[in-house]
């Protein structure tokens, strides 16, 4: 079994980007991924990586002409996604422990 790279992150198996690049607008995982490239590689606390990553993804809406909510709902929601990827990392250990004795 190959081993992932220890700087990918787990479950998304992929490594933090350095800028959200294409046409579309930037799915959850992009976010995600530069979330953690803002918070890990970079050494930001998490309210400055969620504000550097608000920033990026808003124009990319406002480039579509899109309304978007306040930056504030909308750190809200970035949190949102952060802490369920948190808690997915944190059950991973239990999950791996129940199904080992059952």
């Amino acid at each position: 079994m190959a081993k992932r790279a220890a700087s990918n992150l787990w479950l998304i198996d992929k490594a933090p980007i350095d800028e959200i690049t294409g046409a579309r607008l930037p799915s959850k995982e992009q976010v995600l991924l530069r979330y953690y490239h803002h918070h890990r590689e970079m050494g930001k606390m998490a309210s400055g990586s969620r504000k550097a990553v608000l920033e990026e993804v808003l124009l990319f809406w406002s480039r579509a002409g899109i309304p978007t909510t306040t930056v504030i709902h909308a750190g809200t929601k970035l949190s949102k996604l952060v802490k369920a990827y948190n808690d997915l990392k944190k059950n991973k250990k239990q999950r791996q422990a129940e199904t080992s004795y059952g």
